[in-house]
């Protein structure tokens, strides 16, 4: 699960380029302005610097990311979700997944998330939440565990800002589409959703292959 996130993340630039949201420059440009705030000299080129921190995401989803994902996951995946599945697998996931996209709703109105005040960012949010909410619960109830929802959420913030790392400055990339929580993200991280609504077991005791 964390290296699939890790993927998803990592595809949802390409599928934000295909319909429109970002276009692909190779050569960093956002990377170079974080460096060049920084005001010191790197020894090494761009894109090696990218790949240092595309490979480095992983470690980063444990600690710090992981840890701090925890104080979430215990409220949403560790108990929240448990108390939901009673109305059903699929109500469960889309009640909890508006609830924890609501939940931001101060921060998405702040520009945090897709930098817009736009009354509607807490619906795009909510949406990403529903869609993310799905796999970090997968992993919640099929292991019993709230830790492996702990471990994903950190993997999916570490990976987060992939998209913009590798964006053109002109046009600017659009966050709506770019965000692993906005568009491009709901088409992966949904397919994924789709997938492990369909065919993976949801819990401890059931089976590898469903019916």
């Amino acid at each position: 699960m964390l290296l699939g996130l890790w993927g998803a993340c990592l595809v949802v630039p390409f599928v934000a380029t295909l319909i429109g949201g970002m276009r692909l420059d190779w050569s960093f440009p956002f990377l170079q302005q974080q460096v060049a705030a920084t005001g010191q000299e790197i020894p090494m080129p761009m894109w090696a610097l990218a790949l240092i921190s595309i490979f480095q995401m992983p470690l980063a989803a444990f600690v710090p990311n992981g840890i701090l994902g925890a104080a979430e996951e215990i409220g949403w995946r560790g108990y929240m979700m448990p108390e939901l599945m009673r109305l059903g697998r699929v109500p469960a996931l889309l009640v909890g997944g508006v609830i924890w996209g609501l939940w931001h709703t101060p921060l998405t109105l702040l520009g945090h998330n897709f930098q817009t005040d736009a009354w509607w960012g807490p619906l795009v949010m909510s949406v990403g939440c529903i869609v993310l909410g799905t796999v970090l619960s997968w992993a919640r109830l099929r292991t019993d565990s709230v830790w492996p929802a702990a471990i994903g959420h950190g993997m999916f913030n570490a990976a987060a800002g992939t998209g913009f790392m590798i964006a053109a400055l002109d046009p600017a990339p659009n966050p709506v589409i770019v965000s692993p929580l906005g568009v491009a993200g709901w088409i992966v991280l949904g397919a994924i959703a789709v997938a492990l609504l369909a065919r993976a077991p949801w819990s401890p005791g059931e089976s590898l292959t469903r019916s």
